[in-house]
């Protein structure tokens, strides 16, 4: 319509601070049909931007770390391997579960359990670079997706499994916890999200099983992928979706 116009723009607050509006502006003609005035009117967006973007960010971050959540995680990873194929660049992911947490829970209580999977978070994010992504999968399962090529791999893995040597204090306890961390690089290790999950996860249990001593014959519990892809957590069940492809948030 070439009478009225209407979007959304940014105006300045006579307080100095810029304020998102939508704007509808319409033309006030004479009697000759000549254009007099314009009205102008324009109602505050700030309160609703600001309601999608706190809906948004609990949509994609776990609620007790603060960390992203698997369907970030899983965005991230898709958009991160997007961008390693176009560069020829590797990627690698990282999967970390906390040894025995069933047991911490059940001696001090979930309380105790969760101050641990916060500073957990924390550590992982000290460890690692600012452009790299920490996420909380589920439980007390976490990732790291970092834009590292395969030589690098063991070092990173160090400083993650390093990060787990002091004891967390909580409370008036000093709790030691050990993390088991598995790894899988882009292209090396597979090249499509599926193939990665996989590869990184069977890492990180045959990690587990040689730091408990497991016998040669233990490493086959942790790899029941003859069957197709398996993976015990809600993100692991979260991949195994229809043909259809996969959904990411927007």
């Amino acid at each position: 319509n070439q009478d009225s116009w209407h979007g959304e723009t940014m105006l300045r607050h006579r307080s100095g601070h810029l304020c998102d509006v939508r704007l509808v502006v319409c033309k006030v003609k004479d009697s000759a049909g000549q254009t007099a005035n314009y009205i102008v009117t324009f109602a505050d967006l700030s309160q609703t931007k600001k309601i999608h973007d706190e809906l948004h960010h609990l949509a994609t971050h776990d609620n007790l770390t603060d960390l992203p959540n698997r369907r970030l995680f899983l965005d991230r990873l898709d958009q991160g391997l997007r961008r390693a194929r176009r560069e020829q660049r590797q990627l690698t992911i990282f999967f970390i579960d906390l040894d025995d947490f069933k047991g911490i829970n059940d001696d001090f209580g979930h309380h105790v359990g969760d101050e641990i999977l916060r500073q957990a978070g924390s550590r992982l994010l000290g460890a690692v670079r600012d452009s790299d992504t920490v996420a909380r999968l589920a439980g007390d399962e976490f990732t790291v997706i970092a834009d590292s090529p395969h030589e690098e791999a063991a070092a990173i893995q160090s400083k993650i499994a390093a990060c787990f040597a002091a004891p967390f204090d909580v409370g008036d306890r000093m709790i030691k916890v050990l993390a088991s961390v598995g790894a899988a690089t882009y292209p090396d290790d597979g090249e499509n999200i599926e193939s990665l999950m996989q590869c990184a996860d069977q890492s990180m249990y045959e990690t587990k099983a040689r730091r408990k001593g497991a016998t040669a014959a233990t490493p086959n519990k942790f790899q029941p992928y003859s069957e197709g892809l398996y993976f015990p957590s809600e993100l692991r069940l979260a991949i195994r979706r229809p043909s259809k492809g996969w959904w990411f948030p927007t």
